[in-house]
């Protein structure tokens, strides 16, 4: 089972692959011993329908949304911050080939360790330079995704998330709680992405 720590009014759970623990409930489709329970209800990067995934508002959306738990997608930096994204080629969802009429074109490469593509690899960029990026939707063909809030945010860093996260469950679940939910705080579903391109391409162990 993966493990399930609980950091304050935090719980988070650090997987790259399916939850399987005692301390969870489970969809009653699945559960054995004949207890029903409802299924967990994860935001899966967030509310990424409504806003561009993997960024905090769309975390924040997720759990008025009465999420169970957050999913980041987590990369590494190439000063080694733990940074939100879905896939390490940053064109995928920012503004990296057009930001500053082209200011970080020259990183764009091949990389054998994502098969020889093409791409802006966040592996490349140093945090501070993350920042200077904005987030737009990945999926946009027929409607699938609203992209009205594309370049309006960032992506953030695991400790902003957690942070958030932190901030959430002290101070604003206590004033609204969570009706239809049998006690707990929502927490952390994390992901760690790519761990292999990350060995093969930036020499780091994201274990």
């Amino acid at each position: 089972a993966p493990p399930l720590a609980f950091v304050g009014p935090l719980a988070i759970i650090m997987t790259v692959s399916s939850v399987s623990s005692s301390k969870i409930n489970r969809c009653p489709l699945r559960h054995k011993s004949g207890v029903q329970r409802p299924p967990l209800v994860i935001g899966h990067r967030g509310a990424s329908f409504h806003l561009p995934e993997h960024t905090i508002p769309s975390y924040r959306l997720a759990l008025e949304m009465d999420a169970d738990f957050i999913e980041p997608d987590l990369v590494a930096s190439k000063d080694g911050i733990l940074v939100a994204v879905h896939s390490v080629d940053l064109n995928v969802t920012t503004n990296v080939h057009t930001f500053n009429d082209g200011e970080f074109q020259s990183r764009a490469r091949t990389s054998k360790a994502n098969k020889g593509a093409w791409g802006y690899y966040v592996n490349d960029f140093t945090w501070d330079e993350l920042q200077k990026l904005t987030v737009r939707q990945r999926v946009k063909e027929g409607g699938a995704r609203f992209d009205g809030y594309d370049g309006l945010f960032k992506i953030p860093s695991f400790t902003q998330i957690v942070d958030m996260l932190h901030d959430w469950n002290s101070r604003e679940l206590p004033l609204i709680g969570r009706p239809g939910k049998v006690g707990g705080v929502p927490g952390l579903y994390v992901e760690i992405k790519s761990a292999q391109f990350f060995m093969e391409d930036g020499s780091l162990d994201m274990a």
